[in-house]
């Protein structure tokens, strides 16, 4: 029999992250007369999804009958809202003893704490990782908080009768914020924010609300909006005691975290021995071969026993795009829980696909930043620009959260080599070790963040054929060509089983991973905590001898040019590799970095910009992301390496949010810089600067350098459209 203790924490986490957000579609009385598997049949045939009626049932299941052994511990911090329920009676309102629950009780509690709304599941969180007791959450203000020491000051309740009372000297008390807590309160009041900037309504803090914040004004728009901007859990306090709610609240999710005992899985017996032999250090295998990345993925999938969690900005509905849904589709049929995690930005063309695969009972699909309608898609930049225009550009694929994928593809044919390959196309690593951990970490709060909505909140539900229809098109894929190709190559490719027979030859070195907070997708105030850039300068450390970088845009800017300037002329050799104009795809990126070159080659910076290779000139203002030129890694003094999805420019520095790997390894650091020696500069132009300030390209050949004095490999109307737009005000959006 398991400890009361393990007992508590294994019920306080499935209520937390299952019961509360999803019990609100049943009732008490049906719950007391045992009509549960009723009540959800019904509920399934209006419209909730069978996978979450199971779930519901196998979990109350398990509780109950581990409660007929274990008892079920009095102290629950959620038991509280047991007390608005009338579940609960006490001679005294400020008694604080709780007694045990009965089974019966416990059945009414677990119905009584849920609700379809939000910020119920976030008072239930916040409970439940403070100890607080209801009355004393409720009773927080946003004032309350020191996000600097990450605390909370409880110094006042409401009782059951809805009064504000403040708490005696003795019960009050100043709480720790753990960090998970901390990351989704942190969401939760730019969610707030978000929402009353989109009605014209300032953040502000009313004169009766204490002393102004750094920033704040007096204006206020309205008593419920005052109150929304210092009270946290308005619409909790509507519906439980004052008699006021939150109109129209947003549906609520399923909150899910990465499995931890997958320890038993056959991928965890090939690389925990190895893990345990390199304490504190994580196994390292650069993935540069295109097809070797497609196939290190889906075999990956293939080999999942108990989950797979997968990240994309895009993930495309071409061959190989198809053939890695089959895998997760296939994984999903072996009983593995397969999440994907996708930004709504590229998927036009997929809503049936994705309908599909989230009716499966193992396959869950949110779609990241959505898109609200989806038959004229650029409507939604018209009306909602501000909120749209900030993107999750993180890429990872976790295989039970014991081997991970980082890097720069996304899911495509252009991403793994369908076309015509050039050096440095792009580049990932396959990780083992404590840093996956860290990435389950990553996408857990991606996954669970405020803007993550799952795909049944937005895409029509798919036919009951809809499984038979994706089968069918998996094999008509398989088919063709191009698939065929990608077929042999997992074939060929004996990477993963190299790693599932602990024969793969890894690099073991010190990661740690380097990702932006989902709330930097709400944020309006630029607040620095939430980014990842601060962060990876400080790990990769201040250059003292090289810095090798790869970038496709490269948009340094003002402060950015000055931080490579004065880099060169302290005796840094600083190297730089991005797009040429011919190879690029997004011109008015070209046309941001294009106003740098000069003062970054007066400096003593060295440009390279890579050749186009094979086909016709590229056109147009836009992006397809299917550039020459798409890794994004940096190396410094041949010691330290980052590997992921931020580029050099504004975009990924403000507005996008990015992940990475900061790897300190002299041996991959230094077959980068060993590139930039060898083969960067026959693949890729030399950009350099004449005594009269005038620039020209090198390009070096068998026969010998041949020199430029224009960008090589494209028209007059190319080169006067990137002058052009270098003239606009457009640098911060690039």
């Amino acid at each position: 029999m398991r400890s009361k203790e393990t007992t508590l924490a294994d019920y306080t986490d499935r209520v937390r992250l299952h019961i509360v957000p999803e019990l609100g579609h049943l009732k008490v009385r049906a719950l007391e007369r045992g009509r549960v598997h009723e009540l959800l049949a019904a509920k399934v045939r209006g419209g909730l999804h069978k996978k979450t009626a199971r779930r519901i049932l196998a979990i109350l299941h398990s509780m109950l009958e581990h409660a007929k052994h274990d008892g079920v511990i009095a102290a629950n911090p959620l038991s509280g809202l047991a007390k608005f329920a009338g579940l609960t009676q006490t001679k005294d309102e400020a008694q604080e003893e709780i007694r045990a629950f009965t089974r019966d009780e416990l059945e009414r509690f677990l119905a009584a704490a849920a609700t379809k709304r939000p910020e119920f599941w976030l008072v239930a969180f916040f409970g439940s990782r403070t100890g607080a007791r209801l009355g004393e959450v409720l009773g927080v203000r946003w004032s309350d908080f020191d996000w600097q020491a990450k605390t909370v000051r409880l110094e006042r309740a409401i009782t059951p009768k809805g009064k504000l009372t403040t708490l005696k000297t003795k019960a009050a008390r100043t709480v720790e914020l753990g960090q998970v807590l901390l990351e989704t309160l942190r969401q939760h009041r730019a969610m707030l924010e978000a929402d009353a900037l989109s009605r014209g309504i300032g953040w502000t803090r009313p004169a009766n609300y204490g002393p102004l914040g750094k920033g704040e004004t007096r204006e206020g728009c309205g008593t419920l909006s005052r109150m929304k901007r210092t009270w946290p859990w308005l619409a909790v306090l509507g519906a439980l005691a004052l008699g006021c709610s939150r109109a129209n609240p947003p549906e609520a999710k399923l909150m899910t975290v990465a499995a931890e005992d997958t320890d038993t899985t056959r991928l965890a017996h090939a690389v925990l021995p190895a893990v345990a032999a390199h304490p504190g250090l994580a196994g390292i295998h650069a993935l540069p071969d295109p097809r070797g990345a497609f196939a290190a993925r889906a075999l990956l999938a293939d080999a999942a026993e108990r989950t797979i969690d997968a990240q994309y900005y895009i993930w495309h509905g071409d061959e190989t795009g198809t053939l890695l849904f089959e895998a997760l589709w296939r994984a999903a049929g072996r009983g593995v829980r397969v999440r994907l995690l996708v930004d709504d930005n590229n998927t036009a063309g997929l809503d049936d696909t994705l309908a599909a695969l989230d009716a499966h009972p193992n396959i869950e699909v949110r779609l990241y930043n959505a898109l609200t309608r989806r038959r004229v898609r650029a409507l939604n930049y018209v009306t909602d620009f501000r909120r749209l225009d900030r993107r999750m550009h993180n890429k990872s694929f976790t295989v039970d959260n014991q081997a991970t994928i980082v890097g720069g593809r996304n899911v495509g044919n252009e991403y793994f080599g369908a076309g015509d390959a050039v050096v440095f196309t792009d580049l990932d690593v396959l990780a083992v070790g404590p840093v996956v951990r860290e990435v389950s970490g990553a996408f857990d709060r991606f996954w669970n963040s405020a803007s993550a909505t799952p795909a049944g909140h937005l895409l029509r539900r798919a036919p009951a054929e809809a499984g038979q229809g994706l089968e069918a098109h998996f094999a008509a894929v398989r088919q063709s060509v191009t698939a065929s190709q990608y077929v042999d190559a997992l074939h060929r490719t004996e990477l993963v089983t190299e790693l599932l027979e602990s024969r793969l030859t890894l690099e073991w070195a010190e990661a740690r991973l380097v990702c932006d907070d989902p709330a930097k997708t709400l944020d309006r105030k630029h607040q620095p905590d939430l980014l990842l850039l601060p962060r990876m300068l400080e790990l990769v450390g201040r250059p003292a001898k090289e810095l090798d970088l790869v970038s496709p845009y490269f948009v340094p800017m003002s402060d950015g040019t000055a931080v490579f300037q004065e880099l060169a002329r302290s005796g840094v050799r600083v190297r730089v590799l991005t797009n040429s104009l011919s190879a690029t795809d997004v011109t008015a990126v070209h046309a941001g970095y294009a106003k740098r070159r000069v003062p970054l080659l007066q400096s003593g910076v060295r440009l390279f910009e890579l050749e186009r290779t094979g086909g016709a000139e590229r056109s147009g203002t836009g992006g397809s992301s299917s550039a020459s030129l798409h890794a994004k890694t940096f190396a410094v003094d041949r010691e330290r390496l980052f590997v992921g999805s931020f580029n050099f420019d504004p975009r990924s520095a403000e507005l996008n949010t990015e992940m990475g790997l900061v790897i300190h390894s002299p041996a991959l650091a230094g077959r980068l810089a060993e590139s930039f020696d060898t083969h960067v500069p026959s693949r890729a132009y030399e950009v350099r600067l004449s005594a009269d300030g005038k620039l020209s390209w090198i390009e070096r050949t068998p026969e010998g350098e041949k020199r430029y004095d224009t960008e090589p490999g494209v028209g007059f109307f190319r080169r006067a459209t990137v002058g052009l737009l270098s003239i606009l005000p457009i640098e911060r959006e690039l």
